[in-house]
């Protein structure tokens, strides 16, 4: 019988509620290698996630930050503040993910999973997204920075 070679992407996100729009403010993960549970190479990644400050929530489609969430998360605003914001880090852990995955191909990428997983996985879908589907969301993909060059100011469009 086969084993399964694809290893394990243990991941967790902290949040700031638990809403359908809640914002995450923490990512954690840890690769486990898949025959031998034990943590990989390079496979331990965390980052602090800037939240959208109250004034701006509404124009990101995002809810604010609760009080009790920090409570119970045991973070502070003071240091998120001081984190990076949400794109640079879903950006950081793609590229994380991407390094667990050398092959480059689906069959061979980390299984994500984890505590509530399905919850976590919401988020990481609304990061990959762009963002948790504020109204500055760009749905489709970009064109190419050649053809925006081209472009008149009134054909670029955002969604």
């Amino acid at each position: 019988m086969a084993i399964n070679h694809n290893p394990f992407a243990i991941t967790d996100f902290e949040t700031g509620g638990v809403g359908q729009n809640r914002q995450p403010l923490s990512i954690g993960c840890v690769v486990l290698d898949p025959r031998k549970l034990t943590i990989v190479d390079n496979g331990i990644f965390y980052s602090l996630i800037r939240p959208y400050e109250d004034d701006d929530c509404e124009k990101y489609g995002v809810d604010p930050v609760s009080p009790d969430a920090l409570a119970k998360n045991k973070l502070s605003m003071d240091d998120l503040r001081l984190a990076n914001p949400p794109k640079k880090v879903f950006d950081d852990f793609a590229s994380f993910i991407k390094y667990h995955n050398p092959k480059g191909k689906k069959w061979d990428a980390p299984i994500f999973t984890g505590w509530n997983y399905l919850f976590d996985w919401e988020i990481m879908q609304n990061l990959s997204d762009g963002l948790l589907r504020g109204r500055y969301t760009i749905k489709d993909k970009l064109p190419a920075k050649t053809t925006i060059k081209k472009m008149a100011d009134k054909e670029v469009e955002i969604v």
